[in-house]
């Protein structure tokens, strides 16, 4: 008898995470997957064209009551679910009920930052072993002594793999020609350097603990541009808005920035990612995965992280940086200069690679798990 698998995501992350697993999981001789998300993930399952439940039609309100019964009526065998922001709980209630019903628990990290409130109810205490599932899932050694330092028990971190990482390189590979010139006239972006800037919500996630936000580095990026527009050709800069950014602040900051003729500024809500890296010359951004996309493919990235009060540098959220690959942008003086530089050569700083079959991974994970607790 097949054993159903119940995947869970919330934010675009996880549910980037996830959609690679299911999709093996669909061609499985013993499990039977079944997709659920909510909110942000929704975009993306629907973009992939994946059946799937949204899953605030089965519970009448996000409760850890609501969802045993939810899962006493599923009959699940194994919970897989990414990892989401201090704004959801539902994975949490997920991983604990699961305990309590003897069902195991499986998470997938899409990220290499916010360990510890990932697997926490409020974001100023530290994660709750009652609630921590029986397998995390990382994408890479880093992450697993990264977690180990912030007292993760080591016999709950699994290195997997990012499975989205496989997703991005093979999409890429399949993009044609024409396809990128179909979305380059749809943007209007044939002519000059594109130039993407990746947001994230970090006004929303940090306050100002980081002592910068994505509206001041796109600032910074914003008037280095501005003055390599006046002297050269052409530059579309295209806003990439993240799911869970207020459009309407974003609108308020760029009507609010001098016009110039030769740099033209596009607010994008939604695109294919890898159809986006294809057509650009450069990324910028601080943090975002969107940045490691474009690594994973060889494109130029720049991550920057300009103090508001002038100091040099903080503690960097950057993984690349982290693990060698290019630098961090800290200082406004090199930020001129590191534009120009990607720009006229497209120079990618090295290829990057990361542990590969980490669908397969993760899905051996499930497996054991469900033979252990059987």
């Amino acid at each position: 008898m097949k054993k159903k698998i119940l995947l869970f995501a919330r934010d675009p992350g996880a549910a980037n995470c996830l959609v690679p697993v299911f999709l093996k999981l669909k061609n499985s001789k013993i499990f039977i997957p079944c997709l659920f998300g909510k909110e942000f993930a929704l975009d993306i399952f629907d973009r992939e064209k994946i059946t799937y439940t949204d899953i605030t039609k089965k519970l009448k309100r996000t409760s850890e009551d609501d969802i045993e019964i939810f899962l006493r009526r599923g009959g699940y065998s194994c919970i897989v679910t990414g990892t989401t922001s201090k704004d959801d709980l539902t994975d949490r209630y997920l991983w604990r009920v699961g305990r309590k019903l003897g069902i195991p628990t499986i998470a997938i990290l899409d990220q290499w930052m916010n360990y510890i409130s990932r697997f926490s109810f409020h974001t100023n205490e530290n994660f709750l072993i009652d609630i921590l599932p029986d397998t995390i899932c990382v994408m890479d050694e880093f992450a697993k002594k990264e977690m180990l330092k912030a007292g993760f028990p080591v016999d709950r971190i699994e290195i997997t793999g990012q499975p989205h990482f496989e997703t991005v390189i093979k999409k890429q590979k399949e993009i044609t020609r024409q396809e990128i010139k179909k979305f380059k006239n749809k943007l209007d972006i044939n002519y000059g350097k594109n130039v993407v800037f990746a947001s994230e919500p970090l006004t929303k996630d940090h306050g100002v603990d980081l002592g910068y936000s994505q509206f001041s580095i796109f600032k910074e990026v914003f008037l280095c541009l501005e003055k390599i527009a006046k002297k050269e050709n052409k530059i579309n800069m295209i806003f990439k808005l993240h799911p869970r950014d207020d459009k309407r602040s974003v609108n308020k900051l760029i009507s609010g920035l001098n016009k110039n003729n030769n740099l033209r500024i596009i607010i994008l809500e939604k695109a294919a990612p890898q159809l986006l890296i294809s057509s650009v010359d450069l990324i910028i951004g601080m943090s975002s995965m969107f940045l490691i996309e474009g690594a994973l493919v060889n494109k130029p990235i720049i991550s920057v992280q300009i103090a508001l009060d002038g100091r040099a540098k903080r503690k960097n959220t950057f993984i690349l940086d982290k693990i060698g690959y290019g630098k961090t942008i800290f200082k406004r003086n090199e930020l001129m200069d590191e534009i120009k530089n990607k720009l006229k050569h497209k120079v990618c700083d090295k290829i990057l690679n990361f542990p590969g079959n980490s669908s397969e991974k993760v899905i051996k994970s499930i497996d054991r798990l469900i033979k252990y607790y059987d």
